[in-house]
């Protein structure tokens, strides 16, 4: 982002993109919510200070998704249940879709779900090795993948699904043999595999949802994607925009029936118009 602020505090439609995450989740009336930080943790802990019921764990040195997730061991093990592991960055997975992605966790009994999507061009993600039963196997990272698991399209979100039974014994056996240096997450799928414990997938029908920002350019996009689905949304509960393509209102602004906003109208924080 080349920017002093951390990533997940830069808004997107008036919510930063932590506090996006956060909406969604609290949906799911989780039991506990953790955040792993590192960069700029201060900040982040101060502009979600108002949030409730949020623990927070620091990454220090950054080793990794794998030695990410494994800060949380004093907080997490010995717990039972499933851990849904999301990123700070990626703020348009929908309620449904996390939901679906839980119930086919716990339907199909498994140890781990991926979310996965279909790119047509998957450069840059991880690609979801395939065993010849059709469980996966492995996660391959672009930068470790052959000519041949870079041809596959279907790609790890970094969305999963996770029993905490046995899990962070695991996490401890994670090794940094690769590109970075690091403690891949994905590898924890390989493990699963060798130890006959079911991983399984599920595959978004949207991929937009699964879209990451690491970038003006990616924010500036992702904006107008916010901007374009909350506009539709304001408009199909009965308010009239007269120019959609330069109107700009932000998730928290409410807007009453029957109101008009004419062209070039920006409406930020919790702004009220037109509701009695």
């Amino acid at each position: 982002m080349k920017s002093a602020r951390p990533k997940v505090l830069h808004d997107l439609a008036g919510r930063t993109l932590i506090e996006h995450v956060l909406h969604t989740t609290r949906a799911l009336a989780a039991t506990s919510t953790t955040l792993v930080v590192g960069h700029g943790a201060d900040d982040v802990k101060a502009a979600l200070a108002g949030w409730p019921n949020i623990q927070f764990v620091e990454q220090s040195p950054q080793l990794g998704t794998g030695h990410a997730l494994l800060q949380t061991e004093a907080l997490l093990s010995g717990k039972k249940g499933t851990l849904l592991l999301l990123y700070g960055d990626v703020p348009l997975l929908s309620i449904g879709t996390l939901q679906r992605l839980l119930e086919s966790h716990h339907a199909r009994h498994a140890a781990a779900t991926v979310l996965t999507a279909e790119f047509p061009d998957p450069y840059g993600y991880g690609r979801i090795v395939r065993a010849p039963n059709g469980q996966i196997a492995r996660i391959v990272e672009e930068r470790d993948a052959s000519a041949e698991q870079r041809a596959v399209h279907e790609v790890n979100s970094g969305i999963y699904a996770l029993s905490l039974s046995k899990l962070f014994e695991t996490l401890h056996r994670l090794a940094a043999d690769n590109a970075q240096g690091e403690y891949y997450l994905t590898d924890l799928v390989a493990l699963y595999h060798q130890e006959e414990r079911k991983v399984d997938a599920l595959c978004v029908d949207t991929p937009d949802e699964l879209r990451g920002i690491n970038s003006r350019i990616e924010l500036a996009e992702m904006a107008k994607i916010v901007r374009d689905r909350r506009n539709r949304a304001v408009m199909l509960s009965g308010v009239t925009l007269e120019d959609p393509a330069t109107t700009y209102i932000d998730e928290d602004v409410t807007i009453g029936v029957d109101t008009t906003i004419g062209p070039g109208v920006r409406l930020q924080g919790r702004t009220s118009v037109g509701a009695r």
